[in-house]
């Protein structure tokens, strides 16, 4: 995530680097969703991948990192006991496919992005080991609730 924090910092982005799951959060009570990711980071286990492609969202200047199947996989899961849990999703987050956003490329920097990007893919296997709930805005971000992956699951 530290060499994907290097590429985010030529894109002025400016809030965290992280994989890409469930979006944004329909209305909710923030203490339910507090709890939720509570109880399924209890239930489920550090998430292990790679990412193997780097692209860019249709029509847009945002580029991301894609992982492979074996993570995209255990991603969709984590976000099925989340809604299981009782974590309320906007519905087209079940077509999103995971990912981890680089950010937005504005056109001057968009070789020296796409060339230390490429050098990221394949990435080293690594360990996702915690779920956070963040609140964004367009420059700032701040961590409402982190909990750490560690179940078995």
């Amino acid at each position: 995530m530290l060499a994907v924090r290097r590429v985010g910092s030529r894109t002025g982005q400016q809030v965290p680097v992280g994989i890409g799951s469930v979006g944004r959060l329909p209305p909710q009570d923030v203490a339910e969703v507090r709890r939720v990711l509570d109880v399924v980071g209890e239930e489920t286990g550090p998430i292990i991948g790679r990412f193997v492609g780097l692209r860019r969202f249709p029509q847009t200047r945002y580029v991301y990192l894609a992982p492979d199947d074996e993570m995209a996989t255990s991603l969709l899961i984590l976000q099925d006991r989340l809604v299981e849990a009782g974590l309320k999703l906007a519905p087209d987050v079940y077509q999103a496919t995971p990912h981890a956003v680089i950010g937005r490329v504005p056109p001057e920097a968009e070789l020296e992005v796409a060339a230390a990007a490429r050098a990221l893919v394949p990435s080293p296997t690594f360990r996702m080991t915690t779920l956070g709930l963040w609140s964004l805005s367009d420059r700032e971000a701040s961590c409402l609730h982190r909990v750490l992956l560690s179940g078995v699951l």
